[in-house]
C-alpha cells in the first residue's frame, strides 16, 4: 500500500511538473505546436530579389542627390517589373514570425556613386537573363530595364561619350539574338531597313555639319542587318517610296528589339548586346522617352 501510494505521489508530481513547463514556455513565448515552414528562394530567385532591392535603393538615392533630377526613367518601376520585393508571407505571417523588412537606402553619397550603383545593377539585371527558368516576357522585361538602367545612368553623369556610357555593341550576339527565330529574324531585318531608308533619305537632306549622329546611326543599322542576315535570318526587305508617310523610325526600331528580346533562348551576353545598341539608338536620335515608355507597353503585353 505505501508502495502504491509512493507511486500515485510521484506520478502526481511529475504531472505538476509537466504542466509548469508547459506554463513557463507558454508565458516566455515558446510555441508547442507544429513550427512553420519558413520559405527559402533558390539562388536564382535570391539574385532576383536583390536587384528589385538595388532598385528601390537606387530610387531612393535619386530622390536625394540634386543630380538625379536629370533621370527621366523611374527605378521602382524597374523593381516591379522585376518582381517586387520578395515577402516570404505576402498574406501576413503567422503567429510568432514577421516578413523581413529590408533596408531601402542608398549607401550613395553623390552623383558618381549613384552612377556606380546604377551600373552595377545593370549588371546584375542582365545576368538574371542566365536563368533558365526565366521565361521569354522576363528576358524582355530584363532587356527593356537595362537599356534604360544604362539610359539613366548617361544622363546622370550628362555623358557625351556615348560609346562608352552604353558599352561596346557585340554584332555577333546581336545578329544572332535577332535570328534566335525565322520569324523574328525576318521581322527585324525588314523594319530595321525600312528605319535605315528614312534615315538615308534624312540625312541627305542635312547640312554636312549636322549630319554626325543620322550617319552613326545609319551605319548601326547596316551592321545589324549584315549580321542577322549572316545568322540566317530571311531576307524581305523592299524598297520604300521615301520619306514614309506616319513612320516614326525610333519607336520602330524600339519595339523591334523588344520583340526580339521576347525569347526563352536569349542569355545574358545576348541581352547586354541588345541593351547596349538600344541604348546607343537612343542616344543618338533622342529617343529616351520612347524607351520610357517601352517598359510599360512590355508589361502590358503589347510590344510584340
Amino acid at each position: 500500500m505505501a508502495r502504491a501510494r509512493s507511486a500515485a505521489a510521484f506520478g502526481a508530481i511529475t504531472a505538476l511538473a509537466v504542466a509548469l513547463f508547459v506554463l513557463t514556455m507558454i508565458l516566455v513565448g515558446a510555441r508547442l505546436d507544429t513550427a512553420v515552414d519558413v520559405p527559402t528562394p533558390d539562388s536564382s530567385e535570391q539574385a532576383r530579389q536583390e536587384s528589385a532591392i538595388a532598385a528601390m535603393r537606387i530610387s531612393e538615392g535619386t530622390a536625394r542627390i540634386p543630380e538625379a533630377a536629370n533621370i527621366t526613367f523611374d527605378p521602382e518601376q524597374w523593381a516591379l517589373a522585376l518582381g517586387g520585393i520578395w515577402e516570404p508571407w505576402p498574406g501576413g505571417a503567422p503567429q510568432g514570425y514577421t516578413n523581413p523588412t529590408p533596408d531601402l537606402a542608398s549607401p550613395s553619397q553623390n552623383a558618381q556613386q549613384l552612377a556606380d550603383e546604377i551600373h552595377n545593377f545593370t549588371i546584375a539585371v542582365l545576368s538574371l537573363g542566365d536563368n533558365d527558368s526565366a521565361s521569354a516576357q522576363q528576358r524582355q522585361t530584363l532587356f527593356v530595364v537595362a537599356t534604360q538602367a544604362l539610359l539613366a545612368q548617361m544622363q546622370l553623369t550628362a555623358s557625351s561619350d556615348v560609346p562608352q556610357a552604353c558599352g561596346a555593341i557585340d554584332y555577333e550576339r546581336l545578329g544572332g539574338a535577332a535570328s534566335s527565330s525565322t520569324d523574328t529574324g525576318k521581322n527585324f531585318v525588314y523594319s530595321a531597313d525600312l528605319a535605315l531608308q528614312q534615315y538615308e533619305y534624312e540625312v541627305a537632306r542635312l547640312p554636312f555639319d549636322a549630319r554626325d549622329n543620322i550617319s552613326h546611326i545609319i551605319g548601326m543599322l547596316h551592321a545589324a542587318i549584315d549580321a542577322s542576315l549572316a545568322h540566317g535570318a530571311p531576307d524581305d526587305r523592299i524598297l520604300a517610296d521615301s520619306p514614309i508617310e506616319n513612320l516614326d523610325s525610333r519607336q520602330l526600331l524600339a519595339k523591334s528589339l523588344a520583340e526580339v528580346s521576347n525569347s526563352a533562348a536569349l542569355g545574358s551576353a545576348e541581352l547586354e548586346a541588345m541593351a547596349s545598341y538600344a541604348c546607343t539608338l537612343a542616344a543618338y536620335t533622342d529617343a529616351q522617352d520612347v524607351y520610357a515608355g517601352l517598359l510599360t507597353t512590355v508589361q502590358e503585353g503589347t510590344a510584340q
